[in-house]
């Protein structure tokens, strides 16, 4: 059988992580600082796909592959 003390420090563990939790789950997103695109280093985002024969990524533009979203300067 588990004792007071063990019982007591685990709930408060067990609720310090809920609570963690819950702030990370209701938090609204933003934009990073510093970000690869602005207005000093302009770029694009297109869906794109690694091409293993040419070693280079290319545009996704049909949904038969997997695509990843990538950020490209100009």
């Amino acid at each position: 059988m588990i004792d007071r003390y063990s019982k007591l420090t685990l709930t408060v563990i067990a609720a310090a992580l809920s609570v963690i939790a819950g702030q990370q789950l209701f938090q609204t997103a933003v934009a990073q600082d510093g970000a690869a695109c602005g207005t000093t280093t302009p770029c694009m985002v297109v869906n794109a796909y690694w091409d293993d024969n040419s070693y280079r990524w290319k545009r996704c533009d049909t949904g038969d592959r997997a695509c990843y979203v990538v950020a490209v300067k100009k």
